[in-house]
C-alpha cells in the first residue's frame, strides 16, 4: 500500500491542477453542456446534438469544435450551426457559443462517439493574456432503429418522397447495327440524403447490344436542415448486330416517413429491336474450319467448270472479266479494304457494319481481338473523349488477325495436297 501512495498522490495532483489554476486567477471555470436525444431515430434521419460552451467573461478566440465523425454516420452542419449565446449564472452574465450537429446514421444500430477535447481561450479582466482551459465532452451515444413493418426493405430507405423517372434519347425499338440510343434514369428523394440510393440501372442488355455507362451523378441539397437530392445514371447502348429483347425496369421500395408505411416507385422495362444479322457465333474448332474451306473450294471449282462449259469465245471473255470483278468484290481483300477505310475514318457504325462481312470472308470464325479493340474505341467515342490510339489498336488487331488466318489457310492447304510420290513411305 505504501508503494502505491506516491503514484496516487501524483494522479490527484494532475486532476486538481486545472482547478488550482482557476482558483489562483479567481475566475470561474468555463462550462460545457452536451444535449443528445434519448429516443432512437430512423436510419437516414438526423440526430441533433447541441454543444454549448459558456465563459464568465468573453471568448478571446473562436472555439475549434470537434468534428463528431463515425463510420456509417454522415455529419452535417447547417448554415446557422454555430451561434453566440449568453446566460445568467448566479446573477452574472456569461457569454459563449453553441454548436448544433446533425448526424445521419446510415444503418440501424448503436453508436458512441468517444470523449473529445475543446480548447477555450477567454478574457481575464485587467489582463492582456487570455485564460486557457481544456474541456472534455462526455461519451456521446445514440441509436437508430428500423420501424415496425419495414424490416423487409433491402436496402432500407426512409424518405418523405421518392420518385424514379427516365429519359430516352433515340429509338431503341428501331435500331440497325451501328445505331445507338441513351437511357438516363433519375431518382429524386426528399427527406434524406441521395447517398442512400442504390444503383438504379442494371448492366444487363440483350445479345447484340453493347452498354457504355457513364459515372453516376449524385447531387445533394439542404433546406432548413432537411436533406434532398438526386441520383442520375446515364447509359449509352449501341447495336452491334440484330437483337430483340428489353432493358429491365427499375423498382424501389421505401419507408414513407409521412404515411408511416412502405411505398413503391419505379419505371417500366424498355423494348429493344435491332434489324440486322444475329450476333456472330462463337469461333468454330479448327477441324470444322478446314471442312468449310475444302467444301467452299470444291463448290467454287464446280461452279467454274459449269461456267466455262456454258460459254465460248467472246461471251466467255466477257464473263471472265465479270467473274474477276465479282470475285474481287466477294473477296476477303475487298472486305478488308472496306473495313480499313471505316477504321481510318474512326466511324464506329461503318466499322461495325463492315466487320461481319470481313469475318465471313476471312473464314476464321469471329475475330474476337478486333471486336474487343473496337469496343474500347467505342467506349471512348460514347463514354468520353475519342482516343486516336484506340483506333490504331483496332487496325493493328485487324492486321494481326488477317496474318494468322492466312498462315492457318496455308497450313491447311499444304496438308490437303497429295504426296508427289505415293510409293515413297512416309
Amino acid at each position: 500500500m505504501l508503494r502505491l501512495l506516491p503514484p496516487l498522490l501524483g494522479l490527484m495532483a494532475c486532476l486538481l491542477l486545472p482547478l488550482a489554476a482557476f482558483a489562483q486567477t479567481g475566475a470561474p471555470a468555463p462550462q460545457l453542456t452536451v444535449e443528445v436525444p434519448e429516443e432512437p431515430v430512423i436510419p437516414g434521419q438526423p440526430v441533433v446534438i447541441r454543444m454549448k460552451v459558456l465563459v464568465p467573461t468573453w471568448l478571446s478566440k473562436p472555439i475549434a469544435f470537434p468534428p463528431l465523425e463515425l463510420p456509417n454516420v454522415i455529419t452535417r452542419l447547417t448554415e446557422r450551426s454555430t451561434t453566440p449565446v449568453s446566460e445568467t449564472i448566479e446573477g452574472e452574465t456569461w457569454s459563449g457559443v453553441s454548436r448544433s450537429y446533425r448526424l445521419y446514421p446510415m444503418i440501424p444500430g448503436a453508436f458512441t462517439i468517444p470523449p473529445q477535447e475543446l480548447q477555450v481561450l477567454y478574457a481575464e479582466p485587467g489582463k492582456t493574456e487570455p485564460l486557457v482551459a481544456t474541456l472534455r465532452t462526455p461519451p456521446i451515444s445514440f441509436s437508430a432503429e428500423v420501424p415496425a413493418g419495414a424490416e423487409g426493405l433491402d436496402p432500407f430507405i426512409a424518405a418523405e418522397g421518392l420518385e424514379i423517372t427516365e429519359t430516352i434519347e433515340g429509338t431503341p425499338d428501331a435500331l440497325v447495327p451501328g445505331a445507338s440510343f441513351t437511357r438516363t434514369i433519375t431518382a429524386k428523394i426528399t427527406g434524406t440524403t441521395p447517398i442512400l440510393l442504390p444503383q438504379l440501372a442494371a448492366g444487363d442488355s440483350p445479345a447484340g447490344i453493347a452498354a457504355y455507362p457513364s459515372e453516376p451523378v449524385i447531387e445533394e441539397s439542404e433546406n432548413r436542415g432537411t436533406l434532398s437530392g438526386t441520383r442520375s445514371e446515364k447509359i449509352t447502348y449501341v447495336a452491334e448486330a440484330g437483337a430483340e429483347g428489353s432493358l429491365p425496369g427499375v423498382t424501389l421500395r421505401y419507408w414513407d416517413l409521412k404515411a408511416g408505411a412502405v411505398k413503391e416507385t419505379g419505371i417500366d422495362p424498355v423494348t429493344i429491336f435491332s434489324d440486322g444479322p444475329p450476333p456472330a457465333a462463337p469461333q468454330a474448332p479448327p477441324e470444322s474450319r478446314l471442312r468449310l474451306i475444302l467444301g467452299a473450294a470444291a463448290a467454287l471449282l464446280l461452279f467454274g467448270v459449269a461456267f466455262l462449259a456454258a460459254r465460248w469465245l467472246a461471251p466467255r471473255l466477257r464473263a471472265r472479266r465479270a467473274a474477276r470483278r465479282a470475285a474481287y468484290l466477294a473477296s476477303e481483300a475487298h472486305a478488308h479494304e472496306r473495313l480499313l477505310k471505316a477504321i481510318a475514318a474512326q466511324d464506329y457504325g461503318a466499322s461495325l457494319a463492315a466487320l461481319p462481312l470481313w469475318e465471313r470472308r476471312l473464314d476464321l470464325g469471329t475475330a474476337q481481338d478486333v471486336r474487343a479493340a473496337l469496343r474500347r474505341a467505342a467506349a471512348g467515342a460514347y463514354g468520353g473523349e475519342p482516343d486516336p490510339a484506340a483506333w490504331r489498336d483496332v487496325r493493328a488487331a485487324v492486321e494481326a488477325t488477317r496474318k494468322r488466318a492466312h498462315a492457318h489457310r496455308s497450313r491447311a492447304e499444304g496438308a490437303a495436297l497429295p504426296s508427289l510420290n505415293p510409293g515413297t513411305p512416309a
